[in-house]
């Protein structure tokens, strides 16, 4: 060990040193109350140099270099490739592939924070070019469900222009929105990335967008969770030799087969050895399987007891389908316990096939049959059904009627279905389309198409509701 020498108090370096330990740092003041403001723009400069744009934005206080310098903390409309930094209170940009003589749009958003309490700014129109904002009008949004406080972009185009704007408090102000016609939505950003992924809750306009409105309200946009995937095969069961059954996780439809190919209900099918079938969820999305029991992992089997939404639509009786045949009953009538009241009905079995006439309970109760093979199949029914007629709204040819299950009912306007109690949304639609995909993506942007949406109602199903009440949206 040995002494080290002291510094030299008086050499440059250690007096440099003094001076800058001794410059203000950036800290929140001590005592107060905290900042709660977000940053405001004093002044901005701004120069037109050789097809550029060069801008200098100067804010009261420091920004936190983890700001965004892309949306949603800059962005620009009509959208145009620019670079920025941050220093200290400023923030200097460039923007390219201007020109001088058409207006040019700067925002800035909750990207952009404070130094020292991390406030964000608000969706603020920092500059704009040209004589004329266009309008002021204030366009409403529907509101989300939003647990991730997912940020909401709506865009504006028109040929190869583009306005984006950020929906705040379920509201759009489009400034400097040129007038015209517009293809006009809106995506819920979920992963932050500034563009829509199809897995992000979008929303449409039923009609093309006309710039400046009358009014738009927020009951005039269509919201929509894309659905493009074909349904998934999940691993068979095996019933019997060379022959296996799937259940799927949505309903489903035979586009199409070859060989030996049996629907079982809205979710189910049975195939042979070697067929082939094509099979559609409810939007069209299709997918073409050929059943190879080698070449297939399997799961051990289980025979099931279905309530087939199609059929029980179309008649008052309670209808039920196994998927192997059921041992006749010895009693023609079945027994059920809802609390303290007893009530039975008339029940018939063939084959596979169980009909059970209603008992009148609004609740629902566990229904068991036997297999020829001995087992008992189980299954939670609704002991009543009550008769639903679809109104004529005025444009509507065809309502979609989504049942618990999520299978659609298709139904003429002015027709009837028979309902267990509940709760059900519709649609009514100007056209009948076998399959119904509202929704086209063209070069990454979703589109309306198909038959469109002209009522939308929930209907409720109730005992002792009149045929109008049931009708109530």
């Amino acid at each position: 060990w040995r002494p080290k020498p002291l510094p030299n108090l008086q050499t440059p370096a250690f007096l440099l040193l003094a001076l800058l330990s001794a410059c203000a740092s950036i800290k929140p003041p001590d005592g107060g109350e905290p900042d709660r403001q977000p940053p405001h723009l004093l002044r901005i400069k701004a120069r037109f140099v050789r097809g550029s744009w060069k801008i200098t934005l100067r804010w009261n206080e420091y920004l936190s270099p983890a700001s965004s310098l892309t949306p949603p903390g800059l962005w620009t409309n009509p959208s145009l490739p620019f670079r920025a930094k941050i220093a200290g209170k400023k923030v200097r940009m460039r923007i390219d592939s201007a020109q001088k003589d058409r207006p040019l749009f700067l925002w800035g958003g909750p990207g952009i924070k404070d130094f020292t309490e991390g406030n964000s700014l608000p969706p603020t129109l920092l500059l704009h070019t040209g004589d004329s904002l266009c309008t002021r009008d204030t366009l409403s949004f529907p509101a989300l469900s939003n647990k991730s406080n997912a940020l909401i972009w709506a865009e504006f185009r028109k040929e190869s222009i583009i306005f984006r704007f950020l929906v705040w408090e379920n509201k759009v102000c489009p400034l400097g929105l040129p007038l015209g016609a517009y293809h006009a939505w809106f995506w819920q950003d979920e992963d932050q990335n500034n563009r829509w992924d199809i897995s992000e809750t979008v929303g449409l306009l039923e009609t093309t967008y006309v710039h400046p409105p009358d009014t738009i309200l927020s009951s005039e946009w269509s919201v929509w969770k894309a659905d493009t995937f074909p349904p998934k095969v999940p691993l068979p069961s095996l019933c019997g030799v060379g022959e296996g059954v799937f259940f799927f996780s949505e309903p489903i439809f035979l586009r199409g087969y070859k060989g030996q190919v049996e629907p079982l209900g809205e979710s189910g099918i049975r195939m042979t050895e070697g067929s082939i079938a094509e099979i559609a969820d409810s939007a069209g999305n299709s997918i073409r399987y050929e059943f190879h029991v080698a070449e297939t992992d399997t799961r051990a089997y289980r025979p099931r007891l279905l309530w087939v939404e199609e059929v029980n639509a179309r008649t008052p009786v309670l209808y039920l389908r196994a998927t192997e045949p059921l041992m006749e009953a010895r009693d023609t009538f079945w027994i059920a316990k809802v609390q303290d009241t007893s009530g039975g009905a008339l029940l018939c079995i063939q084959g596979d096939e169980a009909w059970l006439s209603p008992l009148g309970f609004s609740s629902k109760v566990a229904v068991q049959l036997r297999t020829l093979r001995g087992e008992t199949l189980s299954i939670t029914i609704p002991t009543s059904k009550f008769l639903l007629r679809l109104p004529r709204d005025s444009g509507v040819v065809v309502w979609r009627v989504y049942t618990a299950s999520g299978y659609p009912l298709v139904v003429e306007a002015g027709d009837s279905v028979w309902l267990p109690p509940g709760t059900y949304p519709a649609l009514g639609l100007s056209a009948r389309e076998a399959f119904w995909q509202p929704i086209r993506i063209q070069e990454g942007v979703p589109y309306r198409q198909g038959a469109q949406i002209v009522s939308y109602r929930t209907f409720t199903v109730a005992p002792h509701k009149s045929e109008a009440d049931a009708n109530k949206p």
